[in-house]
């Protein structure tokens, strides 16, 4: 199982104008409701749409609908393209017919959090390094969206920075292939247990990630603020 670690990879959060160009109707959202004399809530709502410069629509589970009055303090977080945006606002209004709805004051700015450069996931996980003619044993010692550290079993006898790799994870399989993912070693240094090859990836991870981080997520519900 993997662990999860949180770090700090030298991206700090990013304000930035509002839009909703990215933005679909049925987007989840995750609202905190804020409060002076009572614990803050967490819902889970889903978007609805919107009016520009005026409000956000969303519409909370029926349970949890009568936890929302006008002039409440919200923070409003969702996902879109692997990043966390966030942003503070205020319930406009509460609408019970023909829907139970919610009307939130249209933000100008929002909080980019950059999600997949501030997780880090520390696992001893076996995997092999395809180079051209030949392969590389090792253990990946923390693996994120972006990239992983590798420990290969052999030192290399010269500096691998810049070279194309294939990341192969034998044990894991996607259908009947095996899972192997394009990258490229952007460093070496000396660690305690022997050489690190920094190693960043060239192509799609989803299905890696999902299957790494799937207990990890039931523990951990919460992402770094």
């Amino acid at each position: 199982m993997a662990e999860l670690v949180h770090t700090k990879d030298g991206s700090d959060p990013v304000t930035e104008p509002f839009s909703t160009a990215s933005l679909n109707p049925g987007l989840s959202v995750d609202v905190e409701i804020e409060s002076q004399i009572k614990p803050q809530l967490r819902c889970r709502t889903s978007l609805v749409g919107w009016r520009k410069d005026k409000y956000l629509v969303l519409r909370p589970s029926d349970n949890q609908y009568h936890l929302f009055s006008a002039q409440s303090s919200v923070i409003l977080r969702y996902l879109v393209d692997g990043q966390i945006y966030a942003f503070k606002t205020r319930v406009l209004a509460t609408s019970a017919n023909p829907e139970r709805l919610l009307f939130c004051y249209y933000p100008e700015q929002v909080t980019n959090l950059r999600l997949r450069q501030h997780i880090r996931y520390a696992t001893r996980l076996f995997a092999q390094l395809e180079l051209d003619h030949d392969s590389q044993e090792g253990l990946i010692l923390d693996i994120s969206a972006s990239g992983c550290q590798f420990v290969p079993s052999k030192a290399a006898a010269s500096d691998m920075s810049g070279t194309e790799v294939n990341v192969v994870f034998p044990f894991l399989r996607q259908g009947r292939e095996v899972l192997k993912i394009p990258a490229v070693i952007r460093n070496q240094r000396l660690l305690e247990n022997g050489t690190g090859w920094g190693i960043q990836f060239t192509g799609s991870v989803e299905v890696v990630m999902k299957l790494l981080m799937l207990d990890s997520q039931r523990e951990a519900s919460t992402v770094e603020q």
